[in-house]
């Protein structure tokens, strides 16, 4: 997959490498897909890299989650366009979205677990589908120089954790130029007042997404210096919204977004603490918790961040100098190192917590297990263990592992 989406990047800003051509919208009176060469190629490429994340099991398949944000998605479209975009959850833990030539709209299952209302989730459907009704790949790739590629390239093939899993989110952020990411912004604007979405709560969104980043990310949120951040793209929409025509109240449906979105905060959090995003799970984990205070598996997989960070302090510091746009230094990773015990502590009681939310759940018992043997505390570590085999029962995967624990002591 990473080679292809490489490609189509390449062949995005080298298709052409001349001045802008004039390329007419999707709404345009005759205008059609496909219609020129180079198009077509462009449009062959999206369709290669949909192939790749699909059989890459990037796809999130969740049918009640798929059938609203398609509900959402359709109400924004233009009669023109119906029928001819397609709404896909990515499964990646990454705050963002794209969108594809072909029309293929990306919306990573971390935006939809951080956003706060169906009217920001309208802003964010109607800027993609924008890009696509404006087919702003073809203008960038017919106006855009060949030189400028090489570092954009580089700098996506070595971004951050989980590469092939982050690869298809960075190439969006980084593709528009400002005015193209403007047109968006407003075009996509109009489209969520046109459909009843309050126009105030859906350019919240930037703040949203903004807010759930760290500030050096969204300073560096494009290798073009050219590309809007987040704090610009907000102003500029608020901007925007002064000069219109007052509109009355619309949709904000925090609730049901909220609902619809709650059973994929979980495996949102699990895909954090896979992608080795320590103290981004445990930031999430918080934020997941205040909404859902009642739920005993939040604290665990807090514990899993926890733990993750003490047995990975490489890791850890590769993501707090990612974060804070630094490099990583020995003494960052030292700094993690020496914080082991205190850890391991944490991610113990963190586990105790599910324990008690609720006494069945095996993963709270696997886990005191585990963070006591690491402490070398065997005395909590071999009840805890044995428990959690017990209440697994056949579906303890690990029990191999588990069983060879309880023979040893840590080194």
């Amino acid at each position: 997959m990473r080679g292809r989406a490489i490609l189509l990047l390449v062949i995005l800003v080298t298709l052409s490498g001349c001045g802008m051509s004039s390329v007419k919208p999707m709404t345009a009176p005759g205008a059609q897909l496909g219609e020129s060469d180079d198009e077509r190629h462009l449009l062959s490429l999206a369709a290669e890299v949909d192939d790749d994340i699909r059989r890459a099991g990037l796809l999130y398949d969740h049918p009640p989650l798929q059938q609203y944000l398609d509900k959402v998605g359709r109400s924004l479209l233009p009669p023109a366009v119906d029928g001819q975009l397609r709404f896909l959850i990515l499964r990646s833990p990454v705050i963002n979205a794209m969108a594809l030539p072909n029309g293929s709209v990306y919306v990573s299952l971390g935006l939809l677990a951080r956003i706060e209302n169906e009217a920001q989730l309208a802003q964010m459907l109607a800027h993609e589908a924008s890009h696509v009704i404006f087919r702003h790949s073809l203008a960038h790739a017919r106006g855009s120089k060949a030189g400028a590629v090489v570092a954009e390239v580089a700098e996506i093939a070595t971004l951050g954790i989980g590469a092939v899993m982050r690869l298809p989110i960075h190439m969006a952020v980084s593709g528009y130029s400002r005015s193209q990411e403007e047109e968006a912004d407003r075009h996509g604007l109009q489209l969520a007042r046109a459909a009843g979405y309050d126009a105030t709560a859906a350019v919240s969104l930037y703040d949203t997404v903004r807010n759930s980043l760290p500030a050096a990310l969204d300073d560096r949120s494009s290798i073009y210096a050219s590309h809007p951040t987040l704090r610009r793209r907000s102003k500029y929409l608020r901007r925007e919204l002064a000069r219109a025509a007052p509109a009355a109240a619309g949709t904000v449906s925090a609730g049901e977004l909220l609902a619809r979105t709650e059973s994929i905060q979980r495996e949102y959090l699990r895909l954090l603490v896979r992608a080795q995003q320590f103290a981004t799970a445990q930031e999430s984990a918080a934020i997941i918790e205040a909404r859902m205070p009642s739920e005993a598996w939040i604290p665990c997989l807090l514990g899993d961040a926890q733990i993750g960070t003490a047995q990975h302090p490489e890791a850890a510091a590769f993501e707090q100098a990612h974060r804070e746009g630094k490099k990583v230094t020995d003494e960052l990773v030292e700094s993690f190192r020496s914080r082991r015990t205190e850890m391991l502590q944490t991610a113990r009681q963190s586990y105790r917590r599910c324990a008690d939310a609720d006494p069945a759940r095996a993963e709270a018992q696997r886990g005191i297990g585990l963070a006591s043997h690491l402490l070398d505390d065997p005395a909590e570590a071999a009840p805890a263990l044995r428990s959690y085999l017990a209440a697994a029962g056949a579906a303890a995967s690990d029990r191999r592992f588990i069983e060879h624990l309880l023979t040893v002591r840590p080194q």
